[in-house]
């Protein structure tokens, strides 16, 4: 119990961080990601069809579940799009939005 509490202490501390720390050439960034609709790009679904085909050869059903539940979060909170089209900022939201939702920090790695 104190290591879980440790850990989410320490992830709290590295938010705190990042949002106070300026970034090199951030003048740089897009804050909004470009809307290419002729994306050439796999959307979410075809990469996770893509993903389970390649790695799940010899996975258990556990395998599967995780990682279409997972992408099933990422469409109920940003929808389906082509790759390209998330962005950083999307996953800081999906993050603490998956947080808030009640998933352990150890499920929610940093994307």
């Amino acid at each position: 119990m104190s290591q879980k509490l440790a850990s989410r202490l320490d992830d709290y501390w590295i938010n705190l961080r990042l949002r106070e720390a300026e970034m090199p050439a951030a003048h740089l960034l897009r804050s909004i990601p470009s809307k290419n609709i002729n994306s050439m790009l796999p959307t979410i679904d075809e990469a996770l069809e893509l993903y389970l085909k390649v790695q799940g050869e010899h996975k258990k059903n556990t395998f599967f579940t995780h990682s279409k539940r997972t992408i099933a979060y990422l469409k109920q909170f940003l929808g389906s799009r082509p790759l390209n089209q998330y962005s950083t900022a999307d996953a800081t939201t999906f993050r603490d939005w998956l947080r808030k939702k009640g998933v352990s920090a150890a499920s929610v790695q940093f994307l």
